[in-house]
C-alpha cells in the first residue's frame, strides 16, 4: 500500500513537471512569435522613398572631407574640388537642411515633415519626430551617427534612428554631440536641478543617470575603454575610471593627455616628455624629452623636435612624418583630426605672420593621413 502511494505521488510530480514544461514552451513560442511580428512590422515600416516634390530643391556637393548644401537662392561660391552628388526635391518652399554626416551620406531635412535623406541614393525615410520640435542635429563620433538630438522648450532629448523613437525625456540643457561615450550608448550633458546646473553621464537607452557633478564631465576613449575627466580652475585635469574613481594619483598636474586604442593613457610631463600608463593605472614607460609636445592625439603625438621640425610620432617615439620647420615668423594656431575619404587625417594649422591677413590667406594647413602616408599643405582659402 505504501509503495503504491509513493508510485502515485511520483506520477503526479512527473505529470506536473510535464505540464510546467509544456506551458513554458508555449509561452516561449508565443513571445518569439510576437517579437518576430514586431520586428517584421518595424521592418515594413522603414520604407525608403524617392523624393518627388516640385516646390524647391536642395543641392548637395562633396569633396574628400565635407558635404555642402545649397538652396536655389544661395550663392554657389564652392571651389572646383566639390562635385555635385544629388538634389533633394522639396514639397514646400520652406524646406531646409539641418545637418549632414559625411560617413553615412545622410542629411536631416525639415520639409512637410522631418526626414532622413540618403544623399548618395537620393532616397528618404520619415522620422517619427513632430515638427514642433526644433534644432535637430546628429549625435556622432569618428564620423559615425549614433542618434539625433531634438530640442523642445529649451531642453534636448535623444532620438534613435534605428528604433525610430525618442529614447529620453526632454531634460538636457545641452549634449556633447561628438563623444566616444556614444559607443556605449552613454552621453555627457547638463541638466537643471532646482535652478542649478549639474553635469551628468547618462545611459540614453536605459534612460538612466550614471553620474552627476557640479563640474562638467567629459568622456574619452573607445568602445573597449572609457575614461571620464573634469577640469580644475587652473585647467588641469582629473581622470576617472568607469567606476568614477580617481584613476591616476599623479604628483604632477595633468594638462594634456589622451587614450590609445589599447586603452593606455598618455600624459604630458612637465619636462616635455610623455608617459604611458595601462588601463589599470600601472606605469608603462616614459619618452625622451622633446623641444615641445604640441598635442597628444589618439595614436600619434605632434612634437617640435630639437631640429625645429614639427613631426608626427607614434607612442614608441618613432617619427612617422615630418611636416614643416618652425621659425620666428610662424606659430601653430590649431591641431585637430578630421576625415579624408573616411580615413583619419591629422591637421596642423599654422599662422604665417609674414603674409598679410586677407580672408585667412595667411593660414596654412599641413596634413598627414596615416593610412596612406600622404601629406601636404593647403591654404585654407582653398576650402
Amino acid at each position: 500500500m505504501e509503495n503504491e502511494k509513493i508510485q502515485f505521488n511520483k506520477k503526479k510530480i512527473f505529470i506536473l513537471l510535464l505540464i510546467i514544461i509544456l506551458i513554458s514552451i508555449m509561452i516561449f513560442l508565443i513571445l518569439k512569435r510576437q517579437h518576430k511580428n514586431k520586428f517584421e512590422k518595424k521592418k515594413e515600416e522603414v520604407i525608403w522613398k524617392k523624393p518627388d516634390g516640385v516646390e524647391s530643391f536642395i543641392s548637395f556637393y562633396k569633396n574628400e572631407e565635407t558635404i555642402k548644401y545649397l538652396k536655389p537662392d544661395d550663392n554657389n561660391n564652392l571651389s572646383n574640388n566639390y562635385e555635385f552628388i544629388n538634389e533633394y526635391k522639396c514639397t514646400t518652399n520652406e524646406c531646409e537642411c539641418l545637418d549632414v554626416n559625411y560617413n553615412k551620406n545622410y542629411a536631416i531635412i525639415k520639409d512637410s515633415k522631418y526626414i532622413l535623406y540618403d544623399i548618395k541614393k537620393d532616397e528618404y525615410k520619415d522620422l517619427n519626430i513632430d515638427l514642433k520640435y526644433k534644432n535637430l542635429s546628429f549625435l556622432k563620433y569618428n564620423n559615425k551617427v549614433y542618434g539625433i538630438q531634438v530640442l523642445n522648450n529649451d531642453k534636448y532629448a535623444v532620438y534613435s534612428i534605428k528604433e525610430d523613437r525618442i529614447l529620453t525625456d526632454f531634460l538636457f540643457l545641452n549634449i556633447d554631440n561628438d563623444s566616444p561615450l556614444f559607443l556605449n550608448n552613454y552621453l555627457s550633458g547638463s541638466i537643471s536641478v532646482n535652478g542649478i546646473v549639474k553635469y551628468i553621464i547618462y545611459d540614453f537607452y536605459k534612460n538612466k543617470k550614471l553620474k552627476d557633478s557640479y563640474y562638467k564631465i567629459y568622456g574619452i576613449g573607445n568602445d573597449k575603454y572609457i575614461y571620464y575627466y573634469d577640469k580644475n580652475e587652473d585647467n588641469s585635469y582629473n581622470i576617472y575610471n568607469d567606476s568614477f574613481s580617481l584613476f591616476l594619483d599623479n604628483k604632477n598636474k595633468i594638462y594634456m593627455f589622451n587614450v590609445s586604442k589599447k586603452g593606455n593613457i598618455i600624459i604630458l610631463n612637465d619636462d616635455n616628455s610623455f608617459s604611458i600608463y595601462n588601463n589599470s593605472g600601472k606605469f608603462v614607460k616614459s619618452s625622451k624629452k622633446y623641444k615641445k609636445i604640441n598635442y597628444i592625439l589618439k595614436d600619434y603625438i605632434i612634437i617640435t623636435d630639437d631640429d625645429n621640425y614639427v613631426k608626427v610620432i607614434n607612442y614608441d617615439g618613432n617619427v612617422v612624418s615630418k611636416l614643416f620647420k618652425m621659425n620666428d615668423n610662424i606659430e601653430i594656431n590649431l591641431i585637430n583630426e578630421s576625415y579624408f575619404n573616411n580615413s583619419l587625417c591629422i591637421n596642423v594649422y599654422v599662422l604665417n605672420k609674414d603674409i598679410e591677413n586677407t580672408e585667412n590667406s595667411n593660414i596654412i594647413r599641413y596634413y598627414f593621413i596615416p593610412k596612406s602616408l600622404k601629406k601636404g599643405s593647403i591654404n585654407v582659402t582653398d576650402f
